[in-house]
């Protein structure tokens, strides 16, 4: 930021706001520089935009939308942050690759904190609101482990889950499925209000991931039809 002369001016009081504009790496920069006579946008080099943020005393945000500096506000609009993508929480390729297809762009703060725990093996208490994500912020990692620790092939479950309702096992079992589509995990759900026969008979032919209400999971243990000694999550 400069005078009238292109030196700066000790009785000017200048204020540059920079914004990257577009994606990381662009080099189109718009600075915005204000003073005591008005506000002028103009591009600028990046060793300019080192400078600008010299002169303010502020450091410079990426952002992956083309915002741009509020003219004579005297303060700039906060730039979008880049998400943290589902690479960086320690997922394996078959399961990016199924939440790619799921449509899946960014985890949710709940599936940020969580992911990373359970792949951690910490025991994990956690809430949050309906729609941000909770199933997939314990599924996911769950299925992980599953598919990489060594285990001797059988019919009992590896995983439990319970459900307080059959509404939510039936939905937590189409999410297992999807997420694990890529995965040899075998998936299982039962529930109360159905016919127990055709449950029965599907849990003879093994799973590793059981999803259940308490009361038919009752049910069935007291048949000798689940056998809970292998589960290990």
């Amino acid at each position: 930021a400069t005078g009238r002369n292109g030196d700066e001016s000790e009785g000017e009081r200048t204020v540059a706001h920079c914004i990257l504009a577009g994606h990381p790496g662009c080099k189109s920069v718009q600075c915005a520089a204000s003073n005591d006579r008005g506000t002028r946008s103009v591009p600028v080099t990046s060793t300019r935009v080192i400078l600008a943020a010299r002169l303010i005393r502020q450091p410079i945000f990426l952002a992956n939308d083309r915002s741009a500096a509020l003219a004579g506000s005297g303060r700039a609009s906060q730039p979008t942050r880049i998400p943290m993508p589902f690479s960086d929480l320690g997922l394996m390729p078959d399961l990016l690759r199924a939440i790619v297809e799921k449509g899946y762009q960014a985890p949710t703060p709940i599936q940020r904190e969580s992911i990373p725990a359970v792949l951690a093996g910490r025991d994990v208490l956690a809430g949050a609101q309906t729609g941000t994500g909770k199933t997939a912020g314990f599924i996911l990692p769950i299925l992980q482990m599953l598919a990489t620790t060594p285990h001797r092939k059988g019919i009992a479950p590896r995983a439990l889950v319970l459900t307080p309702t059959r509404e939510l096992a039936a939905q937590v079992a189409d999410n297992a499925r999807s997420y694990g589509r890529y995965l040899p995990i075998r998936t299982q759900v039962v529930f109360g209000g159905v016919n127990i026969t055709p449950q029965i008979k599907a849990l003879k032919n093994g799973c590793d991931l059981l999803v259940a209400t308490p009361g038919r999971l009752l049910d069935l243990q007291q048949q000798r039809a689940a056998d809970l000694s292998h589960v290990e999550v």
